[in-house]
């Protein structure tokens, strides 16, 4: 009888693991991923770690592989760390067995244990991986979306006074940048700095572990008066030869000028590529949507999902950002069991302080996880939650809402396509 061996990496396995995700992914085999650009990703991308990578092994060869990688994700909580499912994957010949389910859920209990407060990842909606993610507790967030036209349609606002230019050695501003537009949505990770080098300076990642040489690829940044106000990151598609992707286009807080003037210079290096096909990864709010003006907004195949591992890891990670908002935006005292998954935590909050405790408290929510985890992406705002949750409580509905608004901070949701693992 063939054994089967669960087991974490070992030195050795990269050139099973990439023979595999190339013949599971038409992406990697057209990527032509190697062991050893798999074992680079380690120093490009800070949460991608060997040590975290899961295989199944059958005779020496390894058959299935799941991949975790840590993120750092911003909520409407605060930034939580997350475990990031990639790279699930079984050889054919092996598939109907359930060994991906059996080392995905072995791989989710040892982050549960390690401190690890969600698991999110990305799949293909309507489709076999995502009913087997449902049975292991995931749920649905968000559908992807993109901006998409024909180049010649594009017709770019007026950008006032702002300058765009091309630039290989980028300054520290345009990774500010990234980080405190981040803070106005949930879901897009912090980047260390080292990591947006690895992925902006040195080369362009276009998806996931996806990249072009930087010589193929185009960044630009946007100034007005000399100060950064946005940057954009695109290179033609490897994989559609009619197509160039946009898969970053950032501005500073209530300058969408700028959005428009880096919208300009990308239609002409579309243009000068040959590409007839734009398509644009932005999120549809109302500043995209006045700049890209021309481009139809269409619903993707992808999804976002989530699984709640750890309620009090979760408030835990983010109790410093709930303090310092309720230090700006004081609630009446009030402590409020929230209950999602069948564990339970008491929120006491006042006078600008969060105490989590196992307490009784003036509220209970039974909250459906499908219901808390939209709440803690954005997706949707607490009076709905609480529409759809179980309520008993002592104090007003208003009073309750107010309260969970205070600490559940809305956001719109959005992850750029590098980032997406």
């Amino acid at each position: 009888m063939m054994r089967l061996v669960f087991r974490r990496y070992r030195v050795g396995d990269e050139e099973h693991i990439a023979a595999l995700l190339r013949k599971c992914f038409d992406t990697y085999r057209r990527f032509g991923l190697t062991g050893d650009e798999w074992l680079e990703y380690a120093r490009v991308d800070p949460g991608f770690s060997t040590e975290l990578s899961y295989v199944v092994e059958l005779e020496g060869r390894v058959v299935s592989h799941v991949q975790i990688v840590e993120k750092r994700l911003r909520t409407t909580l605060g930034v939580v760390r997350t475990a990031g499912v990639a790279n699930v994957s079984t050889d054919p010949e092996h598939r109907g067995r359930g060994l991906a389910t059996s080392l995905l859920k072995k791989a989710l209990s040892d982050c549960e244990g390690a401190g690890y407060a969600l698991s999110a990842l990305f799949t293909e909606y309507a489709s076999r991986p995502q009913r087997i993610y449902r049975r292991l507790g995931f749920t649905d967030v968000r559908l992807s979306g993109r901006f998409r036209s024909l180049v010649d349609d594009v017709r770019p606002l007026h950008p006032g006074r702002v300058e765009v230019t091309e630039e290989d050695g980028l300054p520290r501003a345009v990774h500010e940048l990234y980080e405190e537009r981040g803070d106005s949505f949930a879901g897009w990770p912090v980047r260390s700095e080292q990591e947006w080098r690895e992925k902006v300076v040195k080369r362009v990642f276009i998806h996931s572990f996806h990249y072009v040489d930087k010589r193929e690829g185009l960044v630009a940044v946007a100034r007005e008066g000399g100060d950064v106000v946005g940057y954009a990151v695109g290179a033609p598609s490897p994989w559609d030869k009619e197509s160039f992707l946009v898969v970053e286009l950032v501005s500073a807080r209530g300058r969408p000028a700028a959005l428009a003037a880096l919208l300009g210079r990308l239609v002409e290096r579309s243009a000068e590529a040959g590409r007839k096909v734009m398509v644009v990864e932005a999120p549809s709010t109302h500043e995209y949507r006045w700049a890209l003006e021309g481009l139809a907004y269409e619903r993707g195949s992808g999804v976002f999902m989530a699984n709640l591992l750890s309620l009090r890891a979760l408030f835990d990670q983010a109790k410093e950002s709930i303090e310092a908002r309720l230090s700006e935006r004081p609630v009446p005292r009030i402590g409020i069991r929230l209950t999602v998954k069948g564990e339970s935590a008491t929120l006491r909050l006042g006078e600008g302080e969060l105490e989590i405790t196992d307490s009784p408290a003036d509220a209970e929510v039974r909250m459906p996880a499908s219901v808390f985890n939209k709440l803690l992406f954005g997706v949707l705002p607490p009076v709905r939650a609480l529409m759809h949750s179980k309520v008993k409580c002592n104090v007003s509905l208003r009073r309750l809402a107010d309260s969970l608004g205070a600490i559940f901070t809305p956001r719109k949701f959005h992850i750029w396509a590098p980032d997406r693992w």
